[in-house]
């Protein structure tokens, strides 16, 4: 076999994002693609359904609380580009609250003539009045962070904190302190496109020539600073994202300018800084030796002295500090095999845990009361997914939602100290679910390994091979895929009598970490095999047929449906792969593409090459088989996965004769879309292609 690093390119050309070449060749493809799509007499009707579904005035403004207000932001038909708005606990119960506007950036992408998109906010504790809000021009990455000043309802204009747009990080020291990483030019960033250096910046100082007090390696994914908002301004922690799963950690007083490395294996994370108790996570199996040692009652629950990866657990913040010679670790929740922590809030008594149990939500408490950690389930909606947000460390108080893919969301308030949990919102129904029914079941995979996977679908259907099926996946980076309630896919797929899959493959997060890691680098093909295996279940059980099939993903989906159709075309009859990766030889060099060398391997290493090789969708397109006829779309404006990728798949598979679908939105970074009126189009592109795939004889 040929060394594949010394292949010739002959579409490099497409990865030049805006040159005219690539940008005229764009718009011929999206010009055959949307004459064809937009012209379907289903077309204006869906694109009506799907806006009244995204623009709903009644549907669940999500909140944060921050120093008595609940936060939010808002997108409706008026509000195109959004409201950054707040209110009162007492005026968000009600149904139609008073909300205050804090920043109309429909208003401001008016003044300053750009599509400019809201991408978050940081706020000074603890009465969060000043912020750095990130702000992006047309959805990428990249934005600007400006001051604001929320008691002015307006951004500082004396001596303000600004850093022009790049994939920069902040993080509050006082109201007149920043620290900042951000492109300072050669040097300042990782081959991943991301800081790699922290500076120290005074308000009314250049931030240029501000003292750098960190530094990373080029080879870094990243280097930034967080401060938990519940400890002592002391408490600062400078970080290296080594990779994308292994981390060093600092602790940085900016009193005395001290730098104190935290030592721990670079695969345990820390999750948050409780009562004196640093929290923290391992990505693997862990045995500690000294100084570290684990608590009598760790113990008597792990006799191995072993602690299982996926688990969290704590140790005295001041021990690693003043470098005792003794550090106790105490545990606060250990998986099984078929559980994982999902998400983390801390409140001002207690954390709350979002357990995934068989791909189901549970909530547990912990607290942490007299040196010791208890943790205890708790009573919460059950078979669906619950998200838990919007804790504050100064309050007691936090939001929990609850959904599956058949019931609406139901937001909850929850105090974590009485433990009342409160319905305070309820999304309406967007879909006639009265005749669906939804299941959860396995498919067995190349391996043996049982993959659990959701399907819903209307009763009685006829078990005949006859449904359109639309299977999703994403199965990468340890994320996971939990029910969620959907309006865009119940109003265009389900009420259609269409079958809606997802796939927990591994590579995902739902089993914790050895999910995650069963599919790493040279286990890739795993992830593909558990895919194919859902596909096949389906088929197995009549539900479907490979002429009924459709898959989706998008980013690492977009990998996961691209090899699936390259190796097994026969078994899919429609594709919509999504600002995908498809290049597996060259991905490491485009945009992000190096920070993600942890999850699939280094294509400059030749024995690494040669096993991307062998899946790369671009590399595995042939003249000579028979492929689906597939939807590829991506934006112009993704600054995180190269459009290159599903420009040079869809030039190379047109100039071999296959027949595709392309469309690429000129706006929208990697969410495909800078408003809801674009992601409307997205999914109505999507399913006109779905329909005359799937659903037209």
């Amino acid at each position: 076999m040929p060394d594949p690093r010394k292949l010739t390119d002959n579409y490099l050309w497409l990865e030049e994002i805006s040159s005219e070449k690539s940008l005229n060749w764009v718009e011929e493809q999206n010009g055959e693609s949307l004459s064809i799509l937009e012209s379907d007499s289903r077309y204006n009707s869906l694109y009506s359904d799907l806006i009244k579904i995204f623009e709903d005035p009644d549907k669940i403004p999500s909140g944060t609380f921050r120093g008595g207000f609940v936060y939010n932001f808002w997108r409706d038909a008026t509000h195109v580009q959004g409201l950054w708005r707040r209110t009162t606990l007492s005026e968000y119960k009600k149904d139609k609250p008073n909300w205050e506007t804090l920043l109309d950036f429909d208003t401001l992408s008016k003044a300053e003539n750009k599509t400019l998109v809201y991408k978050g906010v940081e706020c000074l504790t603890p009465d969060y009045n000043r912020c750095m809000i990130r702000i992006s021009n047309g959805g990428t990455d990249a934005a600007e962070l400006r001051e604001f000043d929320v008691s002015t309802k307006t951004f500082v204009s004396e001596s303000p904190f600004f850093v022009p747009e790049a994939k920069s990080r902040s993080e509050w020291v006082d109201k007149d302190t920043l620290l900042v990483g951000s492109n300072w030019g050669p040097g300042s960033l990782t081959d991943s496109g991301y800081p790699r250096l922290v500076r120290l910046w005074k308000r009314g100082e250049s931030l240029e020539k501000s003292p750098i007090i960190f530094a990373g390696d080029e080879k870094d994914v990243s280097v930034g600073a967080w401060k938990p908002e519940s400890e002592d301004v002391r408490h600062i922690i400078l970080y290296r994202a080594l990779d994308f799963y292994n981390y060093e950690f600092n602790l940085f007083d900016p009193k005395s300018g001290k730098i104190s490395k935290i030592d721990l294996p670079s695969h345990i994370d820390i999750d948050t800084i409780f009562k004196g108790q640093i929290v923290l996570r391992n990505k693997k199996d862990w045995s500690p030796s000294s100084p570290y040692k684990l608590s009598e009652d760790f113990v008597k629950a792990m006799p191995s002295k072993l602690i299982p990866a996926g688990s969290l657990f704590s140790m005295e913040l001041n021990s690693l500090i003043d470098s005792k010679k003794e550090i106790t670790i105490q545990s606060v929740w250990t998986p099984s095999e078929r559980s994982s922590l999902d998400s983390l809030q801390e409140t001002k008594s207690r954390l709350v845990l979002n357990i995934s149990n068989n791909v189901k939500s549970e909530i547990y408490y912990a607290d942490f009361t007299n040196n010791k950690w208890s943790t205890k389930s708790t009573t919460a909606p059950q078979n669906g997914s619950i998200r838990i947000f919007g804790s504050n460390p100064q309050s007691e108080l936090m939001f929990l939602s609850f959904e599956n893919f058949l019931t609406p969301e139901t937001l909850y308030l929850l105090d974590t100290k009485s433990e009342k949990m409160t319905p305070v919102k309820k999304q309406k129904t967007l879909f006639n679910s009265d005749d669906l029914v939804l299941h959860q079941k396995m498919a067995t995979s190349a391996d043996g390994e049982q993959i659990p996977f959701f399907a819903v679908h209307k009763k009685g259907i006829k078990r005949d091979g006859s449904n359109p099926t639309l299977i999703y996946g994403y199965g990468g980076f340890e994320t996971s895929l939990t029910p969620w309630y959907s309006g865009s896919t119940g109003k265009s797929w389900l009420e259609k009598g269409g079958v809606y899959v997802i796939a927990n493959i591994r590579g995902g997060g739902e089993f914790g970490p050895k999910w995650h890691q069963a599919a790493l680098k040279m286990n890739r093909q795993t992830a593909f095999n558990d895919f194919h295996a859902v596909a096949e279940e389906l088929i197995k059980m009549k539900v479907t047929s490979p002429k009924k099939i459709g898959i989706s993903g998008g980013s690492n989906g977009g990998l996961l449906v691209g090899a699936a159709f390259t190796q097994r075309p026969e078994l899919y009859e429609a594709v919509v792969c999504s600002v995908p990766l498809l290049d597996m030889l060259r991905y490491h060099k485009l945009l992000a593409g190096a920070s993600w060398m942890a999850e699939y391997g280094n294509p400059d290493d030749k024995k690494m090459a040669q096993y991307l090789y062998g899946y790369s969708p671009y590399h595995n397109i042939s003249k000579e088989k028979k492929y689906p006829e597939v939807f590829f779309m991506t934006s112009t404006k993704d600054d995180r996965v190269h459009p290159g990728h599903a420009r040079k798949m869809v030039a190379k598979m047109k100039d071999q004769g296959h027949k595709v679908f392309y469309f690429e939105n000129t706006e929208g970074g990697h969410a495909g879309a800078a408003n809801l009126k674009q992601s409307a189009k997205r999914l109505t592109l999507q399913y006109i292609y779905l329909y005359k795939k799937l659903m037209d004889d």
